[in-house]
């Protein structure tokens, strides 16, 4: 049942100053979304060509985020809508080390992602924090501006290839809370490659393609709120959750 485990234990490890080396802040990023039972063949099919990330002594990440946004929602509408030069500003907490970073991510109108973060005390309800207001004064918000509306964790391994020219994240245990009520993807893994230029050359693409695994453009926040904010704009990404339920089972609480 936990294959996967074993296959990735076998990867070799890097350390985190050998993933800096490609962090890829300004980056293509190609989404992919399929069963967890296909995650150890995957990992089969890309052992030879990545190695691991390895921080105190774990190679699976536990991730904590908070997501904020307007009271009108419309960093989600921005994305719902398909618009360019788009935002989206969060706390991300990582478990094992206890660092914590108010992060800004901005996609131009090339497609392209540039994130910018700086380092803060903890997650918290507010964006009263050192550096957060010089993070937003380039861009159209303040943090009077933005509340916290969700938040989301997950589990989350990072692969670098070993010719360092690309890094990918694989996400499992998605789970999604807001206002009480939450939504859990005990199923799904959530593949993200980050290329400086995207290439089908990439091993983990030609791996996802053999096992006919299309890309799915997915944010982890949009679809929080699809599923837990009542009367949201959603027919843009009515597709994608089809695609979505195909795949994965969904739990509610």
């Amino acid at each position: 049942m936990n294959a996967w485990k074993d296959v990735l234990a076998r990867i070799p490890s890097m350390s985190l100053v050998d993933m800096e080396s490609i962090s890829l802040l300004n980056r293509q990023d190609t989404k992919y979304a399929f069963p967890h039972a296909q995650l150890g063949e995957v990992l089969s099919r890309i052992e030879p060509h990545y190695r691991v990330l390895e921080t105190e002594a774990s190679r699976i990440i536990t991730y904590q985020n908070r997501y904020f946004d307007t009271p009108e929602f419309k960093l989600f509408l921005d994305h719902h809508n398909g618009k360019r030069n788009r935002y989206k500003f969060r706390y991300r907490r990582y478990e094992q080390s206890d660092l914590c970073f108010f992060e800004r991510k901005f996609k131009n109108n090339k497609g392209r992602t540039l994130k910018k973060r700086v380092v803060v005390n903890a997650i918290t309800p507010h964006l009263n924090q050192p550096g957060i207001a010089e993070l937003l004064e380039r861009t159209p918000y303040s943090a009077q501006d933005l509340i916290p509306v969700l938040d989301l964790d997950f589990d989350r391994f990072t692969l670098a290839s070993h010719a360092m020219n690309d890094r990918c994240t694989l996400d499992l245990g998605l789970s999604i809370r807001r206002d009480g009520r939450s939504v859990h993807f005990p199923e799904l893994v959530i593949c993200e490659i980050k290329q400086g230029r995207f290439s089908r050359d990439n091993p983990l693409v030609r791996a996802l393609e053999s096992l006919h695994i299309a890309p799915l453009s997915l944010s982890k926040y949009c679809l929080g709120l699809l599923y837990l904010q009542p009367g949201i704009r959603y027919n843009k990404f009515k597709e994608k959750t089809l695609r979505l339920q195909r795949i994965t089972t969904i739990a509610h609480a």
